[in-house]
């Protein structure tokens, strides 16, 4: 019997009340996967800053891979392990307290994890980031020299990085938004400045890419507990490291060969219920594969199945989520294992 694939999405930036923090996504996604021979996630439901926790079968796959990967023109093609290059912004390699941090979280992971992480490179300049605002309260931002970016990226992969790991420094973020993200009612604040960052490389060069965002270490006092894990060191590099060296490569579809992953492969999406309008859960919809929208929360705008017209499983949470997974897997009807059974519907 073939295996049983996956796709968990946790948009980042809107606020969701499980993953749109730091890693707090990670135990309902290892209980996804524990249901699944394969579960694909994005780097933002299990980054969380020094700490890596995601099963061996959940496979980190940056989030504009996956779209790809969704609409049929990617391929993924599982790896033991990856050589990793970082990238680091100008801002944050001329700034020598900010190296020493970088340079030891780094060598954490080579000399713990056993990271291949064979080098960094600088970027000729800083990197010119803003962060922009949402139409329905989500975070977003810009880079306004995407070249300088992409010029070290291919230096990177001509120096031998299958996998990319930027590290850059972020725009100073308004004082009410770190105080609800860090209270957790709000959006993470640089969530989608990230995402533009690793969307960029990923689609220009076709390696994996995550982004570990640099910022001045300040003591916060107690936090929420899903923002807990980004105050316990002194930069977020670890977790990217982690999972970069295991991620999968990128290849086009056409080129796929044994073993590697096609959307053809695929057998169910999980979601937030309110964020259902991203391409891997329309795509379900139009393949007809069975996409499970989880009633988790989100702070800033709600895309549901009803408003887009498409079916949907409704799971409470992701422990009955996850037991949707499971009844999928076993070739079981969800309809059978609750009550009442639905009537016979005559044709």
């Amino acid at each position: 019997m073939r295996p049983f694939i996956a796709i968990q999405i946790v948009p980042t930036g809107i606020g969701c009340e499980v993953g749109g923090f730091a890693g707090d996504a990670t135990p309902a996604t290892n209980l996804l996967a524990s249901a699944c021979d394969l579960l694909l996630t994005h780097p933002n439901a299990v980054n969380a800053a020094v700490m890596y926790r995601a099963r061996p079968n959940v496979l980190y796959v940056e989030g504009h891979a996956l779209d790809r990967f969704a609409m049929g023109s990617w391929a993924l093609r599982p790896v033991r392990s990856n050589r990793i290059v970082m990238v680091i912004d100008r801002a944050v390699a001329d700034d020598s307290q900010a190296m020493i941090r970088i340079s030891n979280a780094a060598n954490a992971a080579r000399t713990v994890a056993g990271v291949d992480l064979i080098g960094w490179v600088a970027t000729e300049e800083a990197l010119a980031l803003r962060l922009t605002g949402g139409e329905f309260g989500s975070t977003h931002g810009e880079i306004a020299n995407p070249e300088v970016l992409l010029e070290t990226a291919r230096k990177a992969v001509s120096l031998g990085g299958e996998a990319i790991a930027l590290v850059a420094r972020m725009p100073e973020v308004p004082d009410d938004l770190a105080e609800a993200y860090s209270e957790g009612t709000g959006p993470d604040p640089i969530g989608g400045l990230e995402a533009v960052l690793s969307h960029l490389v990923v689609d220009a060069l076709m390696v994996p890419c995550a982004h570990a965002p640099y910022e001045p270490f300040e003591e916060e006092g107690v936090v929420d507990p899903r923002v807990a894990a980004e105050t316990i060191g002194l930069t977020f590099l670890p977790c990217i490291l982690e999972g970069l060296a295991g991620a999968p490569r990128y290849v086009p579809a056409a080129e796929a060969r044994q073993g590697d992953l096609t959307i053809d492969q695929v057998d169910a999406v999980v979601a937030p219920e309110e964020a259902c309008g991203g391409i891997p859960m329309l795509v379900a919809a139009e393949r007809g594969l069975p996409l499970i929208a989880v009633k988790s929360g989100v702070s800033a705008g709600r895309v549901t199945p009803e408003q887009l017209g498409i079916p949907a499983l409704s799971a409470s949470n992701y422990l009955e989520a996850a037991g949707l997974l499971l009844a999928l897997k076993e070739g079981l009807s969800p309809a059978m294992v609750t009550r009442p059974v639905p009537p016979l519907r005559s044709f």
